[in-house]
């Protein structure tokens, strides 16, 4: 209490000061105090005090919560093929994809490699080339390789990559996934002359062979979309499709009654897994079912 003055209780109108006086009271709003006067005589007289209301205390600001899911993103991508490239020639395509979200990756998505796509590439747009991405830790990356049949004609070419294409993934930011363009410079000389596609012929009375794609990964069967087939006949191939994401693929009724190797081919985290079924047998008007179990 700063400056209490009080008054004498015999009558002494001499003020006694008493400065910064600290004295706790807690609560109350009253206090006693003793004093001796300049006779020597003792006193108690009952003040009325106030306290100081406590100060208002500072709320804690409330925590952001942590975004708490993966975040897929393309940090870089580089053509990694040796010589100068040229006309048709294949070229091989490094994609670096990182994991910056907070959780692990441990279920299945594609990455896609685009050459000279009008636009540029979105959620749900399949490209070119693709490989499967089954696990990949939080903060952690992987490097992937894709491959490009080549550009048919000399210049500035470029690449696009998408991660995540089918958005089967729940991310941070879904919308970070694609990296690109970058430029690859294609020469003139010295490139393979391209192969034109020959026109299709119809065949009177096809059959067709449709089925499912089914992936051997640590001991179970399931189901993989994404497997680039063929319907060969030696060393020919009569047609080409890929089995959807549920597996599932169909040749369509094109092709002639007889005897077929069907091979199927996917990339997973950097393993090739492939099968190949020989002796399928196409009956005109009627498709033929058969399994591919892919292994590494």
């Amino acid at each position: 209490i700063d400056l209490l003055d009080m008054l004498s209780v015999t009558g002494d109108t001499t003020n006694y000061d008493y400065d910064n006086a600290a004295v706790g009271i807690g609560n109350a709003n009253t206090m006693t105090v003793d004093f001796t006067t300049d006779n020597g005589s003792t006193a108690g007289a009952c003040v009325a005090v106030s306290a100081a209301a406590p100060p208002t205390p500072t709320p804690s600001p409330t925590p952001t919560a942590t975004p708490s899911a993966a975040d897929l993103v393309i940090t870089s991508m580089r053509v990694v093929t040796s010589t100068a490239v040229t006309v048709s020639q294949p070229i091989t395509v490094e994609v670096v994809i990182e994991d910056q979200g907070t959780i692990d990756v441990s279920s299945l998505s594609w990455a896609y490699l685009y050459g000279d796509p009008a636009t540029p590439p979105t959620t749900g747009v399949p490209g070119d080339n693709w490989v499967g991405i089954d696990a990949l830790a939080a903060g952690g990356q992987i490097t992937v390789t894709l491959n490009y049949p080549g550009f048919a004609t000399p210049g500035d070419h470029v690449f696009y990559a998408q991660a995540d294409t089918w958005n089967q993934i729940s991310e941070i930011n879904e919308a970070n996934n694609v990296f690109g363009p970058i430029t690859v410079t294609v020469g003139s000389g010295g490139g393979p002359v391209a192969t034109p596609t020959p026109t299709a012929t119809a065949v009177p009375n096809p059959g067709g062979i449709s089925g499912s794609t089914l992936l051997l990964i640590n001991g179970d069967l399931v189901p993989i979309g994404q497997v680039a087939l063929e319907a060969r006949v030696g060393a020919n191939v009569i047609a080409t499709t890929v089995s959807d994401a549920t597996g599932a693929f169909d040749f369509g009724m094109v092709l002639p009654a007889g005897t077929y190797d069907v091979y199927g081919a996917v990339t997973v985290s950097n393993v090739l897994y492939t099968d190949l079924q020989v002796g399928v047998i196409v009956v005109s008007g009627s498709s033929t079912i058969i399994s591919l179990i892919l292994t590494p």
